[in-house]
Order: C-alpha cells, then sequence, then structure tokens
C-alpha cells in the first residue's frame, strides 16, 4: 500500500513538473536576434547582406522575445580578438522588442577587419533559470572609399518625349581594388522621375561598361539625368548626366466631334474586340470605359513586356542598331504625342494621347525586322489587334499592330525576317500598321528610330567609343 501511496506522489509530482516546464514560463524558444545598418541622414534601417562595411554608418541590435528580453552583450573585437568596444546592460524592465544603436568605432581604416558579437538572453525559466540564449557573430571589413563613375559617351542631346544613350564605367577605389568581383551593389540612372537599368558589357579592351537607354516620356514635364552607384558598404556616388536637353518637340491637340453614327460604328469594332461590362447601357458609357480604362490598361501591358527578357549578367559583345524600317514604301499617319479631345453633341467625353504611329499603304505589305530580338508577344491587344512585341537590347522594343493575323514566329527573330503582314485588325480604320518603340518601358518618339543619322549619332557612335574605352594612347 505504501509503495503504491509513493507511486502515485511521483507520478503526480511528475506530472506537476512536466506541465510546469511547459508553461510559458518556462518556453525555450530563444529570441530573434537579428544586426541592422543605418546609413548617415537615412531613417531605414537595411538588411546586412556582405561583409563589407563603413565605420561611418551605425549597426543596429534589434531583438524580440515574447517573454520579454533579460539582457544583451556586445563585443566588438579586431581579427587578433582584441576587445575595442564592450557594452551590456540588464534590462531590469521587461519589454519585447529590443532596437538600439551599438558603439561606433574610431580610427578604422580600409582594409580592417572587426567582429561584433552580439548575444541576447529571454526572462524564461528554463535553462535552469538562466533563461534562453541567442548569439550572434559579424565579420565586417572596412571600406570608406566611394565608387567613382566617368562618363565615357552620351548621345547629343535628348528631346523631350525622346530617347538618349549613356556610356560609362565604374571604378571601385580602396580596398575593392583587391577583389576578383565586382562589388557594386546598385546602379540607378534616372531622368529626375523615372529609374532606367544600366547594362553591363565588357567592351574590346577587357573593361567593364554600362550603357543605359534612358527616356523623356510625354507625361514628365522635365528632364534631370542622373548617376547613382551603391557598393556593398553603402558607399555612394551620385552624378549628373552630361547631356543637352530639347523640349521643342511640337505637340499636337485635335478636338475630334463624334456622331451618332461614328459612334455606332467604334462600338461595334468595340464589341468585336473587348469584352464590356454589362453594367454600361449607353454607346457613350462603352466609348467612355474604352477610351478611360481598355486604352490604359493595353497601353500598360504592352509595357510590361519588356520585363520578360531583361538582360542579367554581363555581356561579352556590345552590340550595334540598325535604324528600323518595318515597310518599305508607305505613308505614315499621326505624330507621336498627339492628343485627341473627345466631344460629342458638343459636350466633352474624354480624351487620348497617340503613343505610336501609323504606316498606311493600299495593299497588306510585309511587316520586316530591323534588329534582332526575341518575341515577347505575339496574340491580339483590344485596339491594337493582332500585334507582336519583339525585345531588343539594351530594354528597347518594338511594337507591330494591325497585323492581319497573328503570325507563327520563332522565339529569337533576326534581322530581315518578317514579322508579319499589314492588315486592320484592332481599331484600325483602314489597311495600315501600328507602329511603336519602347524603351524600358516607357512609349517614346519613334521617328527617331526611323532616322539612320539618328541612329548612327545617337545611338552608334556612343556605342563604338564605349568598345574602345580603355585604348591605350601612343
Amino acid at each position: 500500500m505504501r509503495r503504491l501511496i509513493l507511486a502515485g506522489m511521483s507520478c503526480v509530482i511528475f506530472i506537476s513538473i512536466f506541465l510546469l516546464l511547459h508553461t510559458p514560463r518556462f518556453e525555450r524558444i530563444p529570441p530573434n536576434l537579428e544586426l541592422y545598418v543605418l546609413k548617415e541622414n537615412d531613417k531605414n534601417l537595411h538588411h546586412i547582406h556582405t561583409s563589407f562595411f563603413n565605420p561611418e554608418n551605425t549597426i543596429h541590435l534589434n531583438a524580440y522575445d515574447s517573454s520579454g528580453l533579460a539582457s544583451y552583450h556586445v563585443s566588438i573585437t579586431d581579427k587578433d580578438g582584441k576587445v575595442l568596444v564592450e557594452e551590456s546592460e540588464v534590462l531590469l524592465k521587461k519589454t519585447e522588442e529590443l532596437n538600439i544603436a551599438l558603439p561606433k568605432i574610431p580610427n578604422l581604416a580600409d582594409g580592417d577587419e572587426v567582429f561584433y558579437h552580439v548575444s541576447v538572453r529571454d526572462w524564461s525559466n528554463s535553462n535552469f533559470f538562466r533563461g534562453n540564449e541567442t548569439k550572434l557573430t559579424k565579420h565586417f571589413i572596412i571600406n570608406k572609399s566611394t565608387p567613382q563613375v566617368q562618363v565615357i559617351a552620351a548621345s547629343k542631346q535628348i528631346m523631350y518625349g525622346g530617347s538618349a544613350l549613356i556610356a560609362f564605367s565604374i571604378q571601385q577605389l580602396g580596398l575593392y581594388d583587391k577583389t576578383k568581383d565586382s562589388l557594386i551593389d546598385k546602379v540607378i540612372v534616372s531622368n529626375g522621375h523615372d529609374e532606367f537599368e544600366a547594362y553591363p558589357f565588357k567592351n574590346k579592351q577587357g573593361k567593364v561598361v554600362y550603357l543605359s537607354l534612358i527616356a523623356w516620356p510625354i507625361k514628365n514635364t522635365f528632364f534631370d539625368g542622373t548617376i547613382q552607384v551603391i557598393d556593398s558598404a553603402m558607399n555612394e556616388t551620385k552624378i549628373q548626366i552630361p547631356i543637352a536637353t530639347n523640349v521643342n518637340y511640337p505637340r499636337r491637340k485635335f478636338n475630334i466631334l463624334i456622331s451618332d453614327s461614328r459612334l455606332q460604328t467604334l462600338i461595334k469594332k468595340l464589341e468585336d474586340n473587348v469584352i464590356m461590362p454589362q453594367d454600361l447601357t449607353t454607346n457613350i458609357e462603352k466609348f467612355q470605359f474604352f477610351n478611360e480604362t481598355i486604352r490604359h490598361q493595353d497601353n500598360q501591358r504592352i509595357a510590361n513586356f519588356f520585363q520578360i527578357s531583361k538582360q542579367t549578367n554581363i555581356e561579352s559583345n556590345i552590340p550595334r542598331l540598325n535604324v528600323f524600317a518595318p515597310i518599305k514604301e508607305a505613308q505614315t499617319s499621326g505624330r507621336f504625342g498627339d492628343e485627341y479631345i473627345y466631344k460629342y453633341h458638343k459636350e466633352h467625353v474624354g480624351s487620348s494621347v497617340r503613343y505610336g504611329i501609323e504606316f498606311i499603304a493600299e495593299n497588306d505589305m510585309r511587316v520586316i525586322n530591323s534588329n534582332n530580338g526575341i518575341v515577347a508577344f505575339k496574340g491580339n491587344i483590344g485596339s491594337y489587334g493582332n500585334l507582336v512585341v519583339l525585345n531588343h537590347v539594351l530594354g528597347l522594343s518594338s511594337i507591330y499592330g494591325y497585323l492581319n493575323a497573328i503570325p507563327t514566329l520563332p522565339r529569337d527573330m533576326q534581322s530581315l525576317m518578317q514579322i508579319g503582314q499589314m492588315g486592320a485588325s484592332g481599331f484600325a480604320t483602314t489597311t495600315s500598321l501600328f507602329f511603336a518603340i519602347l524603351v524600358q518601358g516607357h512609349f517614346v518618339n519613334p521617328n527617331e528610330w526611323l532616322q539612320a543619322e539618328w541612329i548612327d549619332t545617337n545611338i552608334n557612335q556612343v556605342l563604338d567609343r564605349a568598345d574602345n574605352f580603355g585604348v591605350k594612347q601612343k
């Protein structure tokens, strides 16, 4: 009987201890611990994804534990283990989250190595009432030298609504000269409103040069070109692009009076190409929905196709571009940037902007590709009808709409290959070709790209100088 009582008491004690150890006060989950970098004059904390560090910036300790944080300890040592800075604190007031700036270390030079040893404990009663502990060690190599940007060549000017090409090199000073790989983190080319990719190429001299095809979209009233380079230690350089600007591109406005018969014809063609919402009952409501919603969606969809074949690696050959000549002999209609103001019974019912031009001919002429590219899209897109999007180099895309049919094409299109034939699909009013050019998803003036002299002066001569960059002068 006595043994049964003792066994029962033992079970009760065992179960009690088991339950006690599994209460929240004895939780065994260690605290979350992260180190972040806060750059000078910046309010945002940045994740650390590199071993390079500029000591003018600040390392922040961020820790969290649901049971509360009890203490932290920080020890910063050099590569020989010598303690440079040490800091610790017992947190008497229980707090779930801790975010503190760690002390800065003075008199560090490029190439110096430091180690941050950080630990935090929580208020849990586990581990014999010592709590759970998380330890973290980060190794940093000091680099305070900013990257240097040299503009090699640029287009003579950029016109409102047009394009330009910039070629530049980046010199990584200080510690980075001793490394084999590029430690540039970000290269941002901007027109003052939009950002553009800069694509790295290795030229004939074995030098890495960056090429950025940029745009001045007609939606932007000004152009302020800059190149910003940020390295792995968050050192930053920003320079102005030395290029002239030309605002003298005249944009025309036209008042278009829509008659009842014209509206009925438009709606019939619209309903043949687009699925309309059922709550639109009148023809003018359907027209406004098309003009304000469908047009915008179509243009945005086309603009996004350039993302399909973006360059991700350093290319070994700097390209050259041919003048675009999609149709041998045909008249053009409309002008890029033209704005149309629509009125119905003397009331304003909407407006639209022309983002391309039209080639018009009497028969279904062949549409020819002018530059090597990749087929990013072929299909029907609303008002543009049967359409093909070709992605070329440097984020350049060419658009071919109103085709008589959706063509069968290979993925890789070579220069002089046939794209399709002119047609009257979509909202075309006669046999024609809609032609447009995009630069990294921005519609630009296609007439520039139809001129051999403009291509040679503003594109290929820049590419020639980029290819010859680094030639030793005799």
